[in-house]
């Protein structure tokens, strides 16, 4: 049961997660303070966060990664057509090595007791 909670706030959190970094990514003006941040920084960090997050949300299917970077191309497809925001492949290219980042760290993280224990729940 425990697990099972776990797991919901993971998936409350990816939710939550996704609704925040699509706000900040389709704002027309940046957040104060946020101008500091490295925007490539910045998206590659969002989406380690967002590919920590879903992995533990959901377990089993590879297409989730796939599905997360697609997400990433969506928002730089939004931001085109928003006509104060622009389409930036290097934004798309920090997407998805923040992807990546996560899953060449996903062993290490998976030796973390209560992450294993979650991973071998479903």
């Amino acid at each position: 049961m425990v697990m099972a909670n776990l797991r919901s706030g993971f998936r409350l959190s990816f939710l939550a997660a996704l609704i925040v970094f699509t706000g900040l990514a389709l704002a027309r003006y940046p957040m104060p303070g946020t101008e500091l941040i490295w925007d490539k920084a910045g998206h590659l960090l969002a989406f380690l966060v967002l590919a920590f997050l879903l992995d533990h949300a959901w377990r089993g299917f590879w297409s989730k990664w796939i599905g997360l970077v697609l997400f990433g191309l969506g928002i730089e497809i939004a931001q085109w057509w928003s006509g104060y925001r622009h389409f930036e492949l290097q934004d798309l290219a920090a997407d998805t090595l923040g992807v990546a980042v996560y899953l060449l760290i996903q062993p290490q993280l998976r030796k973390i007791a209560v992450l294993r224990s979650l991973n071998q729940l479903d």
